[in-house]
């Protein structure tokens, strides 16, 4: 051990409080760093699922034959971090009419949009008028996130 003199003694604790001072505002410039680090590494990103966004693109009739064909437009809500969802389409037609999708069910990845043609044969048994329908986009795996359009038919 060497012995401390004691003309020096509030020098050495000077030299000491100084070093100690140093070490500890530079422990205090890092620490943000090292927060940020950790606070980086314990994100997790997570899906969130989204209603669905539907509309209808093109509308073509065909009166003569009591028939018309839709674009219907689907697009996946769903934050990037979801798998791709399977869409299930529905349509709730008057009398007995008949409606055919071009693909059903559709599978979109999140953000991505897809169109499906939608051909709507109406019941030419139902008097004259104009009748309306729906169109319904529903995620199989999430059942109340739904998108519902209506529509209306002219029967000759």
């Amino acid at each position: 051990m060497i012995p401390l003199d004691t003309e020096n003694k509030h020098l050495y604790q000077t030299l000491i409080g100084i070093v100690l001072l140093f070490g500890f505002s530079i422990l205090l410039s890092l620490a943000p760093f090292a927060m940020l680090s950790s606070l980086t590494s314990a994100v997790v990103v997570s899906c969130i699922h989204n209603q669905p966004h539907a509309s209808i693109s093109h509308y073509d009739a065909h009166p003569a034959t009591a028939t018309s064909s839709y674009l219907l437009t689907i697009t996946n809500k769903d934050t990037a971090a979801c798998a791709p969802t399977v869409f299930d389409l529905q349509s709730d037609l008057p009398g007995q009419s008949i409606g055919v999708f071009s693909s059903d069910p559709a599978t979109l990845p999140s953000g991505e949009s897809l169109q499906v043609k939608f051909l709507f044969l109406a019941d030419t048994t139902l008097p004259a008028g104009i009748y309306p329908f729906t169109l319904m986009v529903r995620s199989l795996d999430q059942p109340e996130l739904s998108s519902i359009i209506t529509l209306q038919q002219t029967i000759p």
